[in-house]
Parts: structure tokens; sequence; C-alpha cells
């Protein structure tokens, strides 16, 4: 996603600057969250639930990029838009399933009610 933020030509400068900010957190959790997996560190956890933390972040901001790309002519790009779209969809599932599992969220959320 870092690629199609600065091939794009119709964003503008603080857009390039801003919006690959979600992706490069997520570059730096994974290596730690790879780091820690290969060493048998201790933060094991903390890296899986950071990097699933920050899935939800690249989430929130990837609607930006598609919703944006349909809107201005210099910035359509329908592969990009729809992966974007499709990266959101599945991160958000994703990092669900994982909290739900980890944490049993549902059931926490039924159980409430």
């Amino acid at each position: 996603m870092i690629y199609t933020w600065f091939k794009n030509p119709g964003y503008s400068l603080p857009e390039y600057l801003i919006g690959p900010i979600p992706d490069y957190i997520q570059i730096i959790a994974s290596f730690f969250y790879m780091y820690q997996c290969l060493f048998k560190g201790n933060y094991v956890k903390m890296a899986t639930d950071l990097v699933n933390w920050v899935k939800y972040f690249q989430a929130s901001v990837l609607p930006y990029m598609y919703v944006r790309s349909y809107m201005l002519g210099a910035r359509h790009d329908m592969f990009s838009a729809s992966f974007a779209f499709m990266k959101a969809l599945f991160n958000t599932l994703d990092a669900s399933i994982y909290f739900n599992t980890r944490f049993g969220v549902i059931g926490k959320i039924i159980e409430g009610f």
C-alpha cells in the first residue's frame, strides 16, 4: 500500500506523508512480532496484539484511499481502490477473529445482555 500512496500522482504532499504511516507502523510491528517469535521473546502475545491493533488502524485509514480514489480523476485507480477495500475488510475480520479467540469478546458481549 505504501507504493500506492507514492505512485499515484493525484495525492497532495500531506497525503504522501501521512497516508502510509499505518503501513509503516504495520511493518515495524510485524518485524517486532517476527523477532519475538524467532528468538522466543517474552513479548510474543503483546506483539501479536500490537499487530492486530495496527490492522484496525490500517482498516480505519484505507477507506480514505479508496473513497478519494473514486472521487477524484487523477487518483482514480480501480485496482488500488478495490485492493484497499478488500484489505480493510480482511484486516478488520482477521483482527476481530483474533481478539474474539484470545479474549472471548463476543461471549462477553452476549453475557452482558
